[in-house]
């Protein structure tokens, strides 16, 4: 099976999970503790969120479900993965997501 690495578009710094929010509120960085190969075959080793925006909140809130379902919802939206290969992420990295975006989401 012919996989690739695929290195999410990031700032040049290279940062930590948790990473503080830049001052102009553009990305968090999230290295996983899993790497997760997609439905295209492709290893991701950290994945890239960008501020949330209303629609994000909109069409999970129309996609129904549980709180947990939603969530995941807009953090796929967020980080631009399918929603399905969201799913895949593993519990830990699921945590590390949530802190790391927390300010973002409210919680």
């Amino acid at each position: 099976m012919n996989t690739k690495t695929q290195t999410p578009l990031a700032p040049q710094t290279p940062q930590a999970p948790h990473a503080p929010k830049e001052t102009d509120g553009s990305v968090i960085t999230i290295t996983l503790k899993r790497p997760l190969t997609n439905q295209a075959g492709t290893i991701l080793t950290s994945l890239v969120f960008r501020e949330p925006e209303v629609g994000d909140a909109i069409d999970a809130e129309e996609a129904g479900g549980g709180e947990a379902k939603k969530t995941a919802l807009v953090l796929s939206a967020m980080c631009g993965l399918d929603y399905a290969d969201f799913r895949r992420i593993a519990a830990s990295d699921f945590n590390l997501i949530l802190d790391a975006t927390a300010d973002w989401l409210g919680n």
